[in-house]
């Protein structure tokens, strides 16, 4: 796809419930500022709510929520349950925060309708050192949510090619119209 729809998929979740439920049942953030459940004071500011970011019981943004290392340093207890900051930086850079953790996105045009998306996960380094360090159980959502987000940015670039609509009656009701 074009990387333009890639960042666009990026920079708004309303799509999130339907598409990426396993990243909604953590992140229960997006069931309310997504399509499905636009709260007031969600839509206003999503990220600034006082809700919780994440499902009770869950300390990260990962398949089951849990935590293999620990939260960085110097984070506060309520930092430790609400922090998820989610950035872009234009034309092609996304950012991710979570509390042991950080990952980033990068994206490089390969042509009008391809794209190479670079991964990179940044953990403090006493924290790769530690053996119930798991690199595999960082990656394993966001790289379902990322597969996810490809496809479906596929289709809207296959929606683009698509023949132009020709309106027509199509159901016996329209008749008139």
């Amino acid at each position: 796809a074009n990387w333009k729809l890639l960042f666009e998929n990026f920079s708004e979740c309303f799509h999130c419930p339907p598409v990426h439920p396993e990243l909604c049942e953590i992140a229960t953030l997006f069931w309310d500022a997504g399509a499905w459940g636009l709260r007031t004071d969600a839509a206003r500011n999503p990220l600034q709510s006082a809700r919780p970011r994440y499902k009770p019981g869950a300390a990260t943004l990962t398949m089951d929520g849990t935590a293999r290392i620990p939260p960085f340093k110097g984070l506060s207890a309520e930092e430790r349950t609400n922090l998820y900051q989610s950035a872009t930086f234009r034309p092609n850079f996304f950012l991710n925060v979570h509390p042991d953790y950080v990952n980033s996105h990068q994206m490089l045009a390969t042509g009008p309708e391809s794209v190479r998306m670079i991964y990179d996960w940044l953990f403090e380094p006493e924290s790769l050192a530690r053996p119930e360090f798991d690199l595999d159980h960082y990656v394993a959502l966001w790289d379902l949510t990322n597969r996810q987000d490809a496809r479906n940015c596929e289709w809207q670039q296959e929606g683009l090619h698509a023949r132009p609509l020709r309106h027509r009656n199509f159901v016996p009701q329209e008749q008139g119209c």
